[in-house]
């Protein structure tokens, strides 16, 4: 983690946050830090986690850095030079920073894009997982960009961040990935600037697979993957921000090894596909 972005987190409601530890210029390197002296979160090899216990097992994580997956992944991102996804990072780089990505996960995110046209971006990465945030820490040191790159673990739907603290939210499959995605969106935009955008890419299940499936099926993936079922656009016209530019189109269909979804659509004949559902939508002002 870098200490200029220190002075953005929030911790029940305490106005200062300090970090005790050792550091490598301007990077938190290993220690904790405190809230009105108290410790609120250890940083860890340069990971800053507000997150007790890492949600992937150590044999996978380990795995994925013995495979360089990560760097790879770097080297040759999700979306290059492709003309759907250019309307969103148009926006993003042109937007005021800091920028957010949510929900990094293994894919990355935009952060490969962003690096490559701006190595001094200045951008929070965030996953729930500390382990998955130390393995892109790597890439990025054996690719030698990202000065100005902080890695948090935490929760997106309780993001310890400040009100109105940056200035573009970024999220590829991130939103759609979070269990309450819907509360992770209403965080993203009280931490967002008023002015600010908030640029997804998201999967989202087809309308036709939707209508094919009992409505108890449908019902229930409300409560844990709204914008899947819901769609971001929905979600975002919802909260009433002004959407620049939006897309919708055909990714793939459902893996029923992968995708958990998938196999729960097959049981009921269907056989699920996925869409993906660009937006950039800013925050209105006053």
């Amino acid at each position: 983690m870098r200490s200029e972005h220190l002075p953005l987190i929030r911790v029940a409601g305490v106005s200062s946050i300090s970090f005790e530890g050792t550091q490598d210029g301007d990077e938190l390197l290993n220690g904790s830090l405190l809230a009105a002296g108290q410790p609120v979160a250890h940083v860890r090899d340069g990971v800053a986690s507000f997150i007790d216990r890492d949600p992937w097992a150590s044999e996978t994580l380990e795995q994925y850095g013995r495979d360089r997956f990560t760097t790879a992944r770097f080297r040759q991102p999700q979306f290059l030079a492709d003309p759907r996804h250019e309307p969103l990072m148009q926006a993003l780089l042109a937007a005021e920073e800091p920028i957010l990505e949510v929900a990094i996960g293994f894919g990355g995110g935009n952060l490969p894009l962003i690096l490559r046209r701006r190595p001094k971006a200045q951008v929070i990465v965030n996953d729930l997982s500390a382990g998955v945030l130390h393995l892109w820490r790597v890439a990025l040191r054996e690719e030698q960009t990202g000065d100005r790159v902080s890695f948090v673990a935490f929760n997106a739907t309780s993001a310890p961040l400040r009100d109105e603290s940056v200035g573009v939210i970024s999220s590829v499959a991130g939103l759609s990935n979070i269990h309450d995605g819907e509360q992770a969106l209403r965080e993203c935009l009280r931490v967002l600037r008023p002015g600010g955008v908030l640029c997804a890419a998201e999967i989202v299940y087809s309308v036709d697979s939707l209508e094919q499936l009992p409505a108890e099926v449908t019902d229930e993936w409300r409560k844990y993957s709204a914008v899947s079922v819901k769609g971001i656009v929905a979600l975002v016209e919802r909260e009433l921000m002004d959407i620049e530019s939006s897309r919708r189109e055909y990714w793939r269909k459902a893996n029923t090894e992968q995708d958990g979804v998938a196999e729960v659509a097959l049981r009921h004949g269907v056989e699920l596909d996925f869409e993906m559902e660009w937006v950039v939508a800013r925050k209105r002002s006053g």
